[in-house]
C-alpha cells in the first residue's frame, strides 16, 4: 500500500498537477492512497522548511525548499518535487498528466480560495456556531440546559403549514414558575449560560429552554441587580438601531441561521412568550435534516426577488410586511430596510410592540397587539415553527401557574389575534 502527501503552495500551478495524477491513482489503484497539505502562500515558506527538518529531507535535496511542491511517502520518504511525482507516476503506473493549462488555473483558485478561508479560520479561531456547539455539551452536561423534547408534526390550518411540537419539558418549565417576573434564579441562569461577550455592547448566551440545539440569544450588555428582578423580565430597549445590527447581521449571514425577535412594551407585558424579550433568538437552519425548508421558506417561493422591495405573502391573512435581503449587503444597509419597513407598518421607536424574522436573505416584520388572553407563543412562530408546552392531567384544586397553551388546528386565529390590523 503506498501513501503519498502532497504538500505545496495553494496558489501553484503544478501542486494541480500533481493533485489530479495523485486523484487518479486513488480511483483506479486499490493499492494506493493520497493526503493533501495544501498550505496559502504566506505559511507555505515554514510549513515545509519545519517538514524537511523534521524528516531529514535537506540530507537527500539540499534544495528542496525552494519548490513550490514537495511529494513525500507516509513513511517519511521523499520522492521529490512535482517533476519527480510526475515521473514515478509515468514510470511505476504508466499514467501521464494531460491537464491544460486553463483547468490547472482554476484548481489554483480553489486551492487558493479554501486555504484563505482556512488561514482566516485559525487566526480568528472557533466560529460562534462551534463554541456555542462546544458550549451546549457543557451546559447539558452541567444540567443548565436540556433541549425540548417531542418531535414536528405538519399541520396545515387555513391553508397554511405549520410545523407543530407537544414538549413535556417545556411543560415542566412553564409548570415550575409562579408569576410573570423572572426570578433570581433565572437571571443567574442567563449570567451562566454566556458563551461570548462579542463586542464592548453585545453577548451571546444559550438559549435556557431551546427549540432546536443549538439556539442561542445576542443581547446587549446589561448587568443583573435587584432593581432588574422588579421588572417583568429581563430586557433591553425594544426598537433595534444601527450598534444592534452591527452585530445581529454578520452573526445571521455566518450561522446561516434564522433570527427571530419580538418586543413588547412593559405595560403589556401579559403577550411575552418568555422571560428573555428584547434578545435576537438565533437558531440555525434546517431547524431539523429530516424536515426540509420551513413553511415560510416554500412561501416566499413566489414572493418577488427584486432587493429592497417591500411585498405581502397573499397566503399570510395578517398584518405583515417582507423585504428580500442579499448576505452582501453591510449591516447600515439592512438597518435601513428595518426602518423602511417599520415606517410602512407605523411601528414607532419603544412603544409599538412588533415581532421580526429575519435571515441572510429575507425579512419580515408582523406588527403586534396585546390581547390580555394571549396564548404563549414564541417569535419564530410566524415562520410556521411551534414549540407547545405539554402538561400533564391535573386537578384544578393543584393546577401551578395557569398558561394558555393554543390549539393545533387554531393557529392562525391565534396569530391574527395578537397581530395588530393594517
Amino acid at each position: 500500500m503506498a501513501t503519498y502527501v502532497i504538500a505545496g503552495r495553494a496558489d501553484d500551478l503544478f501542486l494541480a498537477e500533481c493533485q489530479v495524477l495523485a486523484e487518479y491513482l486513488a480511483r483506479n489503484c486499490p493499492d494506493v492512497s493520497y493526503r493533501l497539505e495544501i498550505k496559502h502562500p504566506s505559511e507555505w515558506s515554514k510549513f515545509i522548511q519545519g517538514i524537511c527538518a523534521s524528516y531529514g529531507f535537506y540530507s537527500v535535496n539540499p534544495t528542496i525548499t525552494k519548490e513550490a511542491a514537495v511529494i513525500w511517502t507516509a513513511e517519511g520518504k521523499l520522492i521529490g518535487s512535482r517533476h519527480d511525482f510526475a515521473r514515478l507516476v509515468n514510470d511505476r503506473y504508466g499514467v501521464i498528466s494531460d491537464l491544460s493549462f486553463e483547468q490547472s488555473q482554476k484548481i489554483a483558485k480553489e486551492n487558493l480560495k479554501k486555504a484563505a478561508e482556512a488561514l482566516q479560520k485559525r487566526q480568528e479561531g472557533p466560529s460562534l456556531l462551534e463554541k456555542a456547539g462546544d458550549a451546549l455539551k457543557q451546559f447539558m452536561i452541567s444540567g443548565l440546559i436540556d433541549v425540548a423534547d417531542g418531535s414536528y408534526d405538519r399541520v396545515i390550518d387555513e391553508g397554511i403549514e405549520f410545523l407543530v411540537r407537544s414538549s413535556r419539558k417545556l411543560g415542566v418549565r412553564y409548570e415550575s414558575r409562579t408569576s410573570d417576573k423572572v426570578t433570581e434564579g433565572e437571571a443567574t441562569l442567563l449570567q451562566k449560560l454566556t458563551v461570548q461577550v462579542l463586542n464592548s455592547s453585545h453577548y451571546c448566551i444559550m438559549h435556557p429552554f431551546p427549540a432546536a440545539p443549538l439556539h442561542f440569544l445576542l443581547a446587549r450588555d446589561y448587568e443583573v441587580s435587584s432593581r432588574d428582578l422588579d421588572n417583568p423580565y429581563l430586557q433591553t430597549p425594544g426598537f433595534l438601531d444601527r450598534q444592534d445590527w452591527r452585530t445581529f447581521w454578520p452573526v445571521l449571514v455566518k450561522s446561516g441561521g434564522l433570527g427571530a425577535y419580538q418586543w413588547v412594551p412593559s405595560s403589556q407585558s401579559h403577550l411575552r412568550s418568555s422571560a428573555i424579550q428584547g434578545f435576537m433568538q438565533v437558531i440555525p437552519l434546517p431547524l431539523d435534516q429530516s424536515l426540509g425548508r420551513l413553511p415560510i421558506q416554500q412561501a416566499l417561493e413566489s414572493a418577488p426577488e427584486k432587493l429592497y422591495q417591500s411585498f405581502r405573502i397573499a397566503d399570510f391573512t395578517f398584518t405583515h410586511v417582507c423585504c428580500r435581503l442579499d448576505p452582501q449587503l453591510d449591516y447600515m444597509t439592512v438597518a435601513d430596510v428595518f426602518q423602511k419597513l417599520a415606517n410602512l407598518l407605523h411601528i414607532q421607536n419603544n412603544t409599538t410592540p412588533f415581532n421580526l424574522l429575519i435571515t441572510s436573505s429575507w425579512l419580515m416584520l408582523v406588527p403586534l397587539k396585546c390581547p390580555t388572553d394571549a396564548p404563549i407563543l414564541e417569535p419564530y412562530v410566524f415562520a410556521g415553527i411551534v414549540n407547545l408546552p405539554a402538561f400533564e392531567p391535573q386537578w384544578p384544586q393543584t393546577a401551578g401557574h395557569q398558561v394558555a397553551v393554543p390549539e393545533r388546528d387554531r393557529l392562525m386565529s391565534v396569530l391574527s389575534a395578537i397581530v395588530r390590523p393594517q
